[in-house]
């Protein structure tokens, strides 16, 4: 009896043969991990594909110095879990000169902790073919990608070739993780019970508020929900500077 494959099963296997197929055409392949869903789905993706061998291309996080700790704790377990070589980089200089978000904004402080080192990194591991997961239906942006975006040799990414999917949900609301915070006089801290509907550096990630705390509350919020997982991120939409302009200067 031949049982039908489910359309998850379909892009399960889609996926699998595009990782092993372009594993086989690269020299140093890496993949992409920012400890997010998309980057942990491709990571337990790559798992499988090479199952029951170690995954043969490393994991890559560049730490921003912002992250939250939770997710580096989860990098490590996962990483471990999986077989993965963990390969972390972060920009030692722009540490050394305090940049955050909030002296130098979060457009120049994405360039400078994210952008920069990411380049860098994957320069300095001479990577041919770069794993990353993202979804088309996430941001404007990422909707004029394809399965196979080339980069220039300095990591442009020239997006008019690419067919566009437009659209425009944002979110400016900010959290605060840790002491480093730069109140104003006067402004207190606020407690509210909130979820992260997208995972990256918390001073430009925005919360919702949500009192879902189990998988089916989650799951439940997010079908019902109307506005893009990427809302919260304000590196999309400040001072004019869209994603997609990151990305022509090598932002992933």
């Amino acid at each position: 009896m031949t049982m039908a494959l489910t359309h998850l099963d379909r892009l399960e296997g889609e996926a699998i043969h595009i990782l092993r197929e372009s594993f086989a055409e690269a020299r140093r392949p890496v993949l992409l991990f920012s400890g997010g869903k998309d980057s942990t789905v491709l990571a337990y993706l790559a798992a499988a594909a090479f199952y029951p061998g170690r995954p043969p291309m490393p994991l890559l996080h560049i730490d921003s110095t912002f992250e939250f700790q939770e997710t580096l704790e989860f990098r490590d377990h996962l990483a471990e879990e999986l077989g993965f070589e963990l390969i972390v980089r972060r920009n030692e200089e722009g540490l050394r000169e305090g940049v955050s978000p909030f002296v130098h904004g979060s457009a120049l402080y994405t360039d400078i902790m994210r952008t920069t080192p990411l380049k860098a990194a994957l320069d300095e591991l001479g990577a041919d073919i770069i794993f990353g997961g993202a979804r088309r239906d996430e941001e404007k942006a990422r909707a004029k990608e394809r399965v196979v975006s080339v980069r220039s040799p300095n990591h442009v990414w020239e997006p008019r070739a690419q067919r566009p999917e437009l659209w425009r949900l944002y979110n400016a609301k900010l959290v605060v993780a840790d002491d480093r915070y730069p109140f104003a006089a006067g402004e207190q801290v606020e407690t509210r019970t909130v979820r992260f509907r997208t995972v990256g550096c918390w001073p430009v990630t925005g919360a919702i508020e949500s009192q879902a705390t189990t998988l089916s509350e989650v799951m439940r919020e997010t079908i019902i929900a109307s506005t893009s997982e990427r809302q919260g991120r304000l590196i999309d939409t400040d001072e004019g500077s869209s994603l997609e302009s990151k990305k022509r200067q090598g932002y992933f």
